[in-house]
C-alpha cells in the first residue's frame, strides 16, 4: 500500500514513542501528552504507539501557520475551597 505521494508506508511509519518522539524533537513524556490531547495525530496498535511522518509533518504546517488551527490547552480547574470554616 502507498501513501498519497508515492512513498512507501515503510518509509512514512514511526513506530514507538521513542520514535515519534526524536522525529517531532520532543521528549517521550511531553509526546505522549501531545498524542493523548489530540494534539498530533497518531494511534496505537496493541501497546504500541504509530505515527506517520507525513501526517505529523501536515499537522505542524497547520499549527505554524496560524488561524483557527491552533492549539488551545485545556484550563486546569482552581482547587475548590471548602464553603464552611470548621472550628
Amino acid at each position: 500500500m502507498l501513501p498519497r505521494d508515492g512513498a512507501l508506508i515503510e518509509d512514512d511509519l514511526l513506530r514507538g514513542l521513542d520514535e515519534i518522539a526524536a522525529y517531532i524533537r520532543e521528549h517521550p513524556v511531553q509526546t505522549s501528552l501531545l498524542i493523548k490531547q489530540g494534539i498530533i495525530p497518531a494511534g496505537k496498535i496493541g501497546r504500541v504507539y504509530i505515527a506517520s511522518k507525513r501526517r505529523l509533518s501536515e499537522r505542524y504546517s497547520e499549527l505554524t501557520a496560524g488561524g483557527s488551527n491552533q492549539v488551545r490547552r485545556p484550563r486546569r480547574k482552581a482547587a475548590s475551597t471548602p464553603t464552611e470554616l470548621r472550628p
